[in-house]
């Protein structure tokens, strides 16, 4: 039977700018660590991408990539 989980999106169109979604465990545990605190996404404005941890379960991953995409529009807005 085919999964009806919402996917993630390869990329987010914010207006003129195209964000590219990864997932990778790997790089978000060294995210987490640059941080200094345990992260379930990151955004990169300067490489506009927004990486989520693969470990996330579908409804968590889903959570994640809004909270993220909120990063970009609040930074394009001037308010962040």
């Amino acid at each position: 039977m085919p999964s009806t989980a919402p996917r993630i999106p390869p990329t987010i169109r914010f207006g003129a700018l195209t964000y590219s979604v990864s997932e990778d465990r790997t790089a978000m545990l060294e995210a987490s660590t640059a941080q200094g605190s345990e992260l379930a996404g990151h955004t990169d404005h300067a490489k506009a991408s927004i990486l989520i941890d693969a470990a996330q379960v579908v409804c968590q991953k889903r959570d994640t990539v809004v909270h993220e995409a909120l990063h970009v529009i609040f930074e394009q807005a001037g308010l962040a």
